[in-house]
């Protein structure tokens, strides 16, 4: 950088003369601007490739710690650098701590570059004469006596602050302290066995040199120098001037002839190290690994794992990156491992561990806790009941939608909250919605010997997974039933959606004509009316008819309805109902005359009952005549109505 500083102090002080003169040709000035400007480029590139070299040379000392140190090797890639520079990319596995269960291990990738002369590097700036540069030689040694290996410098024993050797390997650990002996057995009985001695200390790991080149400390002295750390950059020593080159090391690496092994020398040392392919793998037969793992809270779920390419031996560990919201259970003999999440979980991460021994893999997915929200189609529903035993048990089935479709089984059960019947005459099936649906439907049956006629019960009903897991918000898993006994019918609600007919509307607006809400939207602005301009209707016994689907199974049915104020007014009808939701029909009455033919008049039915008193749960209203003719041989003639309601016991 002070090379930079120099030259362009000599370019200002040239563009300051050159400033002084009336008349001047700076062509010359202009290429030697451009050559300072190139120069100034080269100066740059050659800095950021001996950086590249010194990171080289680091990374190699790096990996033959590794590998010394019992690093198992289990990729290997050839490589090529800017400058043609051979060597491999080496993926190691060490063991980091061997006292957890499973064994703690890290891996990571070294680069090992073969020794090759590196280029001059760029001219550094003047200043007093110092000593001759060099590149620092840094090997290893093989210490006969405690058989460990140590970095040498020039050859020399490399030795730390205090003076001692540093050593590429670690020093073995102490042995453990010897077990207390077991106390005697009485004659013929074996004694106990003594309790296990204590383990031994871990031995201390290898060091690793580290090289870089940067700005001299020595008083009186300009220039870049080498230091060297054993710390791992924590605390630097220089060793002498930099000359400007770098030779990558006296290293040399290659793959064996039968590519099993990697081999590796330095000055008189050789050593083999060989491939071990990581065949093991880890898969989850249960979780989207890309897409993560979606829960609910309150819950716990088996994660099954598949195990190949590892030994007898192998151990798998589950753990989650942060924890909070999640407990993690390991269940090595069955192959799976158990996660509860919390009443607060949120976003995390699994991480799991593999290990057999020789090889080590790690692999994770994340977690995401969420709710799909479930509603009832009904929150509040009210349903006037006879009470006449004769007729069985009062049935009807409920709906429990979700907002998305269930990732897993959903059972939810329904407790009953106060109410005036006895627990005895009152069931709950659960609503069950499969993976992947999103309905699911509860059944409530009440006996109706208990019910006395003019009582109302309510059936207040909470759902619920009977395992505590959270599907419902608080506010959504609640329903309020109420059974009204009575003789006497009462008017069913119903929706748009209930009434459908192959005849029509015919919903012409401009003629007063809607779709079907207007048959149960209680105004009489608007009616509903045939096509009665089809020439293609099918024809029936039912005349033009429209059919209603029920919330629930009716026992007796009664229908009442208002004329239109104008042509197509009922003149006689036809009734039937459904027990097989439209499949069949079975006609309970028909009216042949006495209907009304003022309009917006009213008219309500009888109430009909299947012949055998079972329910139903649709039913038809059917006009066979009107006052513009018979609408069995020709439906294309007009019916039309106002209002259309249905009346009932269930």
């Amino acid at each position: 950088m002070k090379k930079l500083l120099l030259l362009w102090g000599g370019v200002i002080a040239t563009l300051l003369f050159a400033g002084a003169c009336t008349e001047y040709d700076d062509s010359d000035l202009k290429k030697r601007v451009d050559q300072v400007e190139e120069d100034l480029d080269n100066v740059k590139e050659d800095v950021e490739a001996l950086k590249r070299k010194v990171d080289g040379l680091n990374s190699t000392y790096r990996a033959l710690t590794a590998l010394l140190n019992g690093g198992i090797v289990s990729d290997v890639r050839p490589v090529t650098d800017e400058d043609g520079t051979t060597g491999y990319k080496l993926v190691v596995t060490t063991v980091v701590d061997a006292s957890t269960d499973p064994v703690t291990t890290q891996t990571s990738e070294y680069t090992v570059w073969n020794g090759k002369d590196g280029g001059e590097g760029p001219a550094g700036p003047g200043g007093a004469p110092g000593e001759p540069g060099r590149m620092p030689e840094i090997g290893v040694a093989l210490d006969e006596e405690s058989g460990r290996y140590y970095w040498t410098l020039d050859g020399e024993p490399m030795t730390d602050a205090e003076g001692n050797r540093v050593y590429a390997t670690g020093e073995k650990g102490e042995d453990g302290s010897e077990g207390t002996p077991g106390a005697p057995g009485a004659p013929g009985t074996p004694g106990t066995p003594g309790a296990p001695g204590a383990p031994g200390q871990a031995g201390a790991a290898g060091i690793t040199p580290q090289l870089k080149i940067d700005q001299t400390q020595k008083e009186g002295q300009t220039g870049d120098a080498w230091f060297v750390s054993y710390d791992d950059g924590a605390t630097w020593t220089e060793l002498g001037v930099f000359g400007g080159s770098v030779e990558t090391s006296d290293i040399q690496i290659a793959k064996s002839p039968d590519g099993k092994k990697i081999i590796i020398t330095q000055g008189s040392n050789t050593f083999e190290f060989p491939i071990v392919e990581n065949t093991l793998k880890i898969a989850f037969p249960t979780v989207d690994t890309e897409q993560g793992m979606h829960v609910v809270l309150n819950a716990v779920y088996d994660v099954e794992y598949r195990l190949e390419g590892g030994s007898d031996r192998a151990v798998v560990k589950a753990e989650m990156l942060d924890g909070a919201g999640y407990a993690v259970t390991n269940v090595p003999g069955e192959n799976k491992f158990k996660i509860e999440v919390k009443g607060q979980a949120a976003e995390d991460m699994v991480i799991v561990h593999v290990y057999d021994g020789t090889m080590c893999m790690h692999t994770s997915f994340g977690i995401h806790a969420d709710i799909a929200t479930a509603t009832l189609a009904e929150r509040e529903r009210s349903f006037p009941v006879s009470p006449d035993a004769a007729l069985g048990d009062f049935v009807y089935t409920g709906c429990v939608t979700l907002d998305m479709p269930a990732r897993e089984r959903i059972e939810l059960a329904a407790t009953v909250g106060n109410t005036t019947l006895q627990a005895d005459q009152y069931t709950v099936e659960p609503a069950v919605i499969a993976q992947g649906a999103t309905e699911g439907f509860y059944t409530l049956t009440v006996k109706r010997d208990g019910l006395a006629a003019g009582t109302e019960y309510e059936l207040p009903l909470t759902f619920a997974s009977p395992s505590g897991a959270v599907y419902l918000w608080p506010t959504q898993n609640s329903a309020v039933i109420t059974l009204s006994a009575t003789d006497v019918p009462q008017k069913i609600a119903l929706t748009a959606a209930d009434y459908t007919s192959p005849y029509g509307p015919d919903a012409f607006p401009a003629y007063g004509e809607g779709d079907s809400s207007v048959l149960c939207d209680g105004k009489s602005d608007q009616h509903w009316g045939s096509n009665y301009w089809s020439t293609d209707l099918p024809t029936s016994e039912y005349g033009v008819y429209i059919d209603v689907a029920l919330p629930a199974d009716l026992f007796a049915v009664s229908f009442r309805y208002q004329n239109r104020n104008g042509n197509g007014k009922p003149t006689s009808l036809a009734l039937a109902v459904s027990s097989d939701d439209g499949s069949s029909w079975e006609k309970v009455g028909e009216i042949a005359s006495g209907l009304p033919s003022d309009g917006l008049a009213w008219f309500q039915t009888p109430l009909y009952n299947k012949p055998d008193n079972t329910s139903f749960g649709m039913v038809r209203f059917g006009i066979t005549t009107s006052n513009m003719g018979d609408l069995v041989a020709t439906p294309a003639k007009s019916a039309s109505l106002m209002e259309l309601e249905v009346y009932g016991l269930y």
